[in-house]
């Protein structure tokens, strides 16, 4: 489902990811809304180059496996790519990249971009 958040303007990708691992609010989770992610202690940084975003967590935010992997990973694209310009992501941990799993169920070094993640796209 998609989520508005609150950004100080002006807002850069970085600062909108770290929004999104913030989870969601008290009054989300009572209606149902959960993340995948957790950013308790997680910073992001995010540059864009040629329309793709390299997304550099300090540590891993996906705290789950299997398909559960996959919806958080699916969380960070559409984030992403709602952004102007930005038509795919690459992620990385520390500096270095790693491959995600894709809906169709095969891990891949990236970019990634909303077509890899379609059964997962946020209800209209």
């Amino acid at each position: 489902t998609a989520v508005s958040r609150d950004v100080q303007i002006p807002a850069n990708l970085s600062d909108i990811l770290e929004a999104l691992l913030e989870g969601p609010t008290a009054a989300e989770s009572r209606f149902g809304l959960q993340s995948f992610l957790t950013g308790a202690k997680t910073r992001v940084m995010a540059t864009v180059v040629g329309g793709i975003a390299t997304v550099d967590f300090t540590a891993n935010p996906v705290q789950v496996v299997g398909p559960d992997q996959t919806l958080a990973i699916a969380q960070v694209v559409y984030t992403a790519t709602q952004q102007p310009g930005v038509t795919g992501v690459v992620f990385q941990i520390a500096g270095q990249r790693i491959e995600v799993p894709t809906a169709g169920g095969v891990q891949v070094p990236g970019p990634v971009d909303r077509a890899s993640y379609l059964p997962q796209a946020p209800l209209p």
